[in-house]
């Protein structure tokens, strides 16, 4: 047992101090372009967290929104390391699905390649995933889909509505509940989004996070959830049914209901609980 604790510091050391670097870039693997960013902080814990951003931002989201700073900031104070960062983007809308090839691409080609680049990932890392809004949507399918290859997941003011898309009397009973915060046009629009991009009630039926959670969690992954009661997309009681449903389930689940809007956030309970150890 010394004997691994001292080969683990060992081999801790040769990366627990340096400076943060950001590389990005573009590839076309076997798929469509996509855009990279790779952020490993000065002091590197082990971890590997994916990011998945919110729409109309980038795979650079991580590094430059004020929110993530926060988070950083946080482990700093912590003072017990960072997990490398890995985003990617398909643009400035888009969301995982088998049809239009981007779920499996990532599954099978994208996440391979880029912790292929990783400089440092020892055994002991665990790999962590967060998704922001749009970036949550496409977090939930992940692990709902493929939860096992990730410890901990965080989703932060997830893109998850109540209503579908397809029904106006759904909508224009969602509309009459999130009042009097609610936007039409913000919320108007995204039922607009997902009815162009699921294309049918059934297709809607296979990625709506409210019928795939029914099923649970996986076991081993813990789950953190997050959202402004003043949402103005009405993402708050999505985001809560899916929490409770998970929890309900048997999952491990954090729910936070936080006070604001779109967009509100708690960057010290987000990086204690990405950065704290699983219960193994």
């Amino acid at each position: 047992m010394r004997l691994f604790l001292v080969a683990w510091l060992f081999l801790f050391s040769l990366h627990a101090v340096g400076a943060e670097t950001l590389e990005c870039g573009t590839s076309s693997l076997e798929g469509p372009q996509f855009k990279w960013c790779i952020q490993t902080p000065e002091h590197p814990n082990g971890d590997v967290l994916w990011y998945l951003h919110g729409a109309f931002h980038s795979e650079r989201t991580w590094s430059e929104h004020k929110i993530n700073k926060g988070i950083r900031a946080e482990w700093e104070k912590m003072g017990a390391g960072a997990p490398t960062v890995i985003s990617i983007s398909f643009g400035t809308l888009w969301f995982l699905q088998a049809e239009n090839g981007l779920y499996p691409y990532y599954r099978d080609t994208i996440r391979p390649f880029l912790e292929g680049k990783l400089t440092f990932r020892p055994f002991f890392g665990r790999r962590l995933l967060m998704g922001y809004s749009m970036g949550g949507f496409n977090a939930s399918q992940l692990l709902l889909r493929d939860g096992a290859l990730f410890s901990r997941v965080v989703l932060e003011s997830p893109a998850i509505v109540t209503a579908s898309p397809f029904s106006p009397a759904e909508i224009r009973a969602y509309y009459d509940r999130n009042q009097p915060y609610i936007s039409k046009l913000k919320a108007g629009g995204y039922f607009e989004l997902l009815k162009s991009r699921f294309v049918s009630p059934e297709n809607w039926a296979l990625y709506n996070p409210l019928l795939l959670v029914q099923a649970g969690i996986p076991r081993g992954t813990e789950v953190y959830v997050s959202t402004g009661r003043s949402d103005e997309f009405g993402f708050h009681e999505g985001a809560e049914l899916f929490a409770s449903t998970a929890s309900s389930q048997g999952g491990r689940v954090t729910w936070q209901s936080l006070e604001g809007g779109h967009g509100a956030h708690d960057p010290h309970a987000i990086a204690l609980f990405l950065g704290a150890p699983s219960a193994w």
